[in-house]
């Protein structure tokens, strides 16, 4: 088995995860006065976001293009943990609106 087909059956896409991480380096590089630690987690949160957040939001919004998933990756990584509190937030809200 290979590194790829590994982190596959591990939940990783390779494509994805670079996409967000170097939009969490974006993020990162416009980030003044925050400490490494601070930093070093946002690259993290960025590229697991774009791991697991990316395809929920190509399939919500219907991106079929290949290039485009990961030009999505890229800008839910620059998005971060911003973009998983608002999807957490309006789930929240509809789980008690139906209740």
């Amino acid at each position: 088995m290979s590194i790829k087909q590994m982190m596959m059956e591990l939940g990783i896409n390779v494509g994805m995860s670079i996409g967000g991480f170097f939009g969490s380096l974006l993020l990162v590089g416009k980030q003044t006065g925050a400490s490494i630690r601070t930093q070093l987690f946002s690259i993290l949160a960025g590229t697991l976001s774009a791991n697991y957040v990316t395809p929920l939001a190509v399939n919500f919004l219907g991106v079929e293009l290949e290039s485009a998933k990961f030009a999505m990756a890229f800008i839910v990584g620059f998005s971060g943990l911003r973009l998983v509190e608002t999807i957490s937030d309006r789930l929240h809200k509809k789980v008690d609106d139906e209740s």
